[in-house]
C-alpha cells in the first residue's frame, strides 16, 4: 500500500514520487473489522505452532522466526481471514498513521508528490475463494446482487446519506 506512505509523517521525507498499483489505504468497503485482523493473526499463529495464549510480544517473536513461505501458506489456507491496514494512532508511541488515511486525503494532510496510479488485471481476486468453496453462495450473490453487492462494496445497504453519495 504505497499510498499509505503519502499520509504518514514517518515516511514523508523518504520519497519524491509515487507509482501506486493495488492496495489502497482508503476503505471502499466500510465494514467494521474491529478485532478481525487480530483473529487472523491468531489463526495463522495457531497453524504455525506459535503460542496463541501468550503475550502478543511472544506471538510476534514466534511469527518472525517462521519461514516466509510457511507463513504465506498458512495465511492463504485460512477460509475466513481479514487483512488490511491498522490505524495505530491510539496504541502506538510512534504511530505510522496519525489519523485515518481517508481523512488525511480529504483534508489535504498528505505528502504532495508526483503520482501515477495503475491497476492490476486480476485486482480483487482474493475475494473469490468463498464462492469457489461454496458455489451456493455465488448463486445467492447473483440472485441478490442489488442488496448483497451493495453491502459487499459499501459495507451497508441501501440507505445512503447525501454526504455518502457525494463522497
Amino acid at each position: 500500500m504505497v499510498l499509505s506512505h503519502m499520509v504518514s509523517p514517518l515516511s514523508s521525507s523518504l520519497f519524491s514520487r509515487v507509482i501506486a498499483q493495488s492496495g489502497s489505504p482508503v476503505d471502499i468497503i466500510h465494514a467494521d473489522k474491529s478485532g478481525s485482523y487480530r483473529q487472523t493473526v491468531l489463526q495463522i499463529a495457531a497453524k504455525l505452532g506459535c503460542p496463541v495464549d501468550s503475550l502478543d510480544r511472544e506471538i510476534v517473536r514466534c511469527l518472525q522466526d517462521v519461514d516466509g513461505a510457511q507463513f504465506y501458506d498458512a495465511a492463504m489456507n485460512l477460509t475466513q481471514a481479514s487483512f488490511g491496514k491498522v490505524v495505530d494512532k491510539l496504541f502506538s508511541e510512534n504511530p505510522f498513521f496519525q489519523m485515518n488515511p481517508e481523512t488525511s486525503f480529504i483534508i489535504g494532510k498528505f505528502h504532495d508528490v508526483s503520482l501515477i496510479i495503475g491497476f492490476n488485471k486480476d485486482e480483487g481476486i482474493y475475494q473469490i475463494p468463498p464462492y469457489i468453496f461454496h458455489p451456493d453462495q455465488l448463486q445467492n450473490l447473483n440472485d441478490n446482487w442489488e442488496t448483497l453487492g451493495t453491502a459487499r462494496i459499501f459495507g451497508k445497504c441501501c440507505d445512503f446519506s447525501k454526504s455518502e453519495i457525494e463522497k
